[in-house]
């Protein structure tokens, strides 16, 4: 043990030993450049350019390895450009600095200035234009370039951020004029251009029929324009002879005029009724206002009294309708224009744009409209077909009616012995929403009976008419 104990404390004094004498002075030739990284990064920029001698103090180091020369070290609190350096003590030396902590070399970046031209993101256009600013040069922008070993090579192209650019003129020193600071970190080798074969296919510039895009193939030029396929980005033919060339045709296989882009125009439309579009409001209070939830019940008509018809006329076609009319008739048969026509009643229907649509809400009374026999009937709603409406199967609905004469039959048939002047007064009643539009419809015989059937309409701004006076009420 004790034996081990010799070797270790051995070897120790013989590893300090070999320190200690392999350390010694050393002669430097130093520049200040400061006790902060930013006074030191501007002083060291600056050696090349300030002039005058590029080192102030002459220092014996005590250390067992020089310091490499050209560079930066922080020696103790400060920085220092190292001049020169010798593994000897120096005879001129000022100082001798011992045990004074050394930290690096330490890497400094100076901004290099450099004017360049933009030559664009696309390296074949880039190419380009990189052989037109050779022959007459300029620049586009002035930086400084940090990151960068030396000034990048003047007259070269370079790929800079994701763009080329133009080296006009290039220093190792900061710009006083420089617009932006860029990082050159990433900044590759200059890149080669032949500028008498620019896409390097081996065809000169001058047979080449896409200068600057590569097909060695001179043969592909489908349009027959002397521009290269690889390049051609307009067909320059007509191929469905409707004069609009293929690169401006959206349809190019389809002929069309110029004002669709070629393409056919569409010249039909459809008009259209639809159950679900077509609301009636009658003197029948349990018929269901859409005509698609009817059911087999009729709206009625009273003679002397009228019926609201809201509907919507849809074109579904690919094309503008043509201005046609819609006209109304009292049928005994569904679908029948045979029966009383309400010429009065007549719409104009002007063209409706496709996809678009026309609201109308006429109201039909029995004595100027349809003054037909009581019974059963239908009211034929007919949207007439243009020339050129490809669906005409659509253009009519029609509204299951009866026609009445209110009280008539209850008089008949009534066996009360009273005489008929003391029979009660029947009047009607009619709710209109704020569009005008009749929403309910009762007839009544007191004031009592009236105001629950005004309470008994939905929540709403309504209209009242009940013959005599109108008023306006609020349901909430």
């Amino acid at each position: 043990m004790k034996n081990l104990k010799l070797i270790i404390l051995l070897f120790t004094f013989l590893t300090s030993s070999i320190t200690t004498f392999s350390q010694s002075y050393k002669y430097h030739r130093l520049k200040t450049l400061g006790s902060t990284m930013p006074q030191a990064r501007a002083n060291f920029c600056n050696l090349n350019s300030s002039g005058g001698r590029p080192f102030d103090q002459k220092i014996d180091l005590y250390i067992t390895t020089r310091l490499q020369e050209k560079k930066v070290y922080k020696i103790g609190a400060k920085y220092y450009w190292v001049y020169s350096s010798s593994n000897n003590s120096g005879p001129d030396h000022d100082e001798r600095w011992r045990n004074r902590p050394i930290e690096g070399p330490i890497s400094i970046s100076c901004p290099r200035y450099h004017r360049i031209k933009d030559l664009g993101s696309n390296l074949n256009q880039a190419k380009v234009n990189f052989c037109v600013v050779q022959q007459n040069p300029s620049y586009s922008d002035k930086i400084d370039i940090i990151n960068l070993d030396d000034r990048l090579q003047e007259g070269k192209m370079y790929l800079i951020r994701s763009r080329y650019y133009y080296i006009f003129s290039g220093s190792n020193n900061s710009g006083p004029d420089h617009d932006e600071t860029w990082s050159g970190s990433n900044i590759g080798s200059p890149i080669s251009i032949n500028c008498d074969d620019i896409d390097g296919d081996g065809v000169p510039n001058v047979r080449d029929n896409c200068p600057s895009t590569p097909n060695p193939d001179q043969t592909a030029d489908i349009d027959n324009d002397g521009i290269g396929d690889a390049c051609d980005n307009r067909d320059n033919r007509d191929s469905d002879g409707d004069g609009v060339q293929n690169w401006q045709d959206n349809c190019p296989n389809q002929a069309g005029p110029s004002s669709n882009n070629g393409c056919p125009q569409a010249t039909d439309y459809d008009l259209s009724l639809s159950a679900g579009d077509i609301f009636t409001y009658s003197n029948c209070f349990d018929c269901s206002n859409p005509l698609s939830v009817l059911g087999s019940k009729k709206h009625i008509l009273y003679t002397g009294n009228s019926i609201q018809v809201q509907f919507t006329v849809r074109n579904k076609g690919e094309a503008a309708s043509e201005p046609v009319k819609i006209r109304f008739y009292m049928s005994k048969n569904k679908d029948s224009k045979f029966g009383v026509q309400a010429t009065s009643k007549a719409i104009s229907l002007p063209s409706i744009s496709p996809g678009g649509s026309y609201l109308t809400n006429p109201t039909f009374t029995y004595n100027n409209d349809f003054p037909v026999a009581l019974g059963s009937y239908y009211l034929v709603i007919d949207v007439e077909p243009g020339s050129k409406d490809k669906n005409t199967s659509n253009n009519y609905k029609s509204i299951p009616i009866k026609v009445e004469t209110f009280g008539a039959s209850s008089i008949l048939l009534s066996t009360d012995s009273r005489s008929l002047d003391s029979i009660e007064q029947h009047y009607q009643v009619s709710a209109y929403n704020i569009s005008g539009l009749l929403v309910a419809q009762k007839t009544l015989a007191t004031k009592e009976e009236e105001e629950s059937f005004v309470q008994s309409l939905p929540r709403g701004f309504y209209i009242i008419k009940n013959g005599t006076d109108t008023y306006k009420i609020v349901n909430k």
